[in-house]
């Protein structure tokens, strides 16, 4: 204050009132009280993601003076989202899991903005969820979690990113093992290093006569050669029928 009334000041009183966007006030106003060396103070116990005004008046040995005008309004943070329930192992492939969880979560959460998910091995050996191996983000569920491990068991915590920061990490889901039914998706990306990289060199080194053509056994040869033997008969002549559009037993590279 400017003017201290004649005597010293021993200390300030901060008001406070909760307002609403508008600016309007909701409830009857608290005091609390600021220390007079630093005159600053911590209002304690607000509301997250709520708007306040804030005024201050000066007291000394005869009483409290006249409040100063209300401060512009002041947004506190909002806080963290709350701790998401466990997710849910959906469906497994070879190198693949589906992991999702429920549009009740996504609610409670308050406009998620981003979503991890945390890949652990599926047990430590006491029956709890082992290391996590890596962290995957995602926008919403579910989420492929790939280039797993084959025939190996796995959990998932999931946490979510809200205007106020990280959740914590959910619990553990259920173990779920990888099978040992390939995707398509999980043949092609096996083969794709072994050839470079391109789907027409993948073609070329299984089209054995060089004749622009693959056959079922020109098929059957390849995979087992680019180290896919493990795979069972049926799966292989599967995918060759899948390729075959025409049905002459034979996939050019455009089928390819």
């Amino acid at each position: 204050p400017s003017e201290t009334g004649g005597g010293e000041i021993l200390g300030y009183s901060l008001q406070g009132k909760p307002c609403g966007h508008d600016g309007r006030c909701l409830t009857d106003c608290a005091y609390y009280a600021l220390d007079v060396l630093t005159q600053r103070g911590t209002m304690e116990g607000l509301q997250p993601d709520c708007c306040y005004r804030f005024r201050v008046c000066a007291r000394n040995s005869a009483g409290v003076g006249p409040a100063s005008e209300w401060s512009p309004l002041v947004r506190t943070a909002p806080a963290p989202p709350p701790v998401p329930p466990a997710p849910c192992a959906v469906s497994a492939s070879a190198q693949t899991i589906q992991v999702g969880w429920g549009e009740a979560m996504c609610e409670v959460t308050s406009r998620p903005l981003q979503w991890e998910v945390a890949v652990l091995l599926g047990d430590a050996g006491d029956g709890s969820p082992g290391p996590c191996t890596r962290i995957v983000r995602a926008r919403a569920p579910p989420v492929a979690i790939r280039s797993l491990e084959l025939f190996t068991s796995y959990c998932f915590r999931v946490r979510v990113r809200g205007a106020g920061g990280w959740s914590a990490w959910s619990a553990a889901s259920e173990p779920m093992e990888t099978s040992d039914e390939w995707t398509d998706e999980e043949i092609v990306d096996h083969l794709m290093p072994r050839f470079g990289g391109s789907l027409a060199n993948v073609f070329r080194g299984f089209d054995r006569d060089c004749d622009g053509f693959i056959s079922e056994a020109d098929l059957l040869r390849g995979l087992d050669d680019a180290g896919l033997a493990h795979l069972a008969e049926e799966r292989k002549l599967r995918l060759f029928y899948e390729l075959d559009e025409g049905g002459r037993g034979l996939v050019t590279l455009r089928e390819f």
